[in-house]
C-alpha cells in the first residue's frame, strides 16, 4: 500500500507536537488542512490513528504506523 507522504507527514507532526495547531504552524498549513490530511489517512487505513485530546497521541494503530518504514522514510520532522 502506498501512503500519501503529505498525509503521513501531517500525522507524524501531530504526534510529535501533540496538537493539530502546532503541527499546522510547523508545516506552514492551516489546522483544518492538517485535520483533513490525517482524516484521509485514517480513512485510507480504516482505523483511527490519533486520540484527539490535549495533547494528541497515537492510537495503537498509529503507534504501529509510526514504526513502519513507509512513515520513517518521510522527511524528518526536526
Amino acid at each position: 500500500m502506498n501512503l500519501d507522504p503529505r498525509q503521513t507527514e501531517a500525522f507524524r507532526f501531530v504526534i510529535k507536537t501533540g496538537s493539530f495547531e502546532q503541527a499546522a504552524a510547523q508545516l506552514h498549513l492551516t489546522p483544518p488542512a492538517i485535520s483533513q490530511r490525517v482524516r484521509a489517512l485514517e480513512s485510507a487505513l480504516g482505523s483511527a490513528l490519533v486520540v484527539r485530546s490535549r495533547p494528541c497521541r497515537a492510537t495503537a494503530t498509529g503507534q504501529h504506523l509510526l514504526h513502519t518504514s513507509s512513515v520513517r522514510g518521510c522527511s524528518n520532522p526536526t
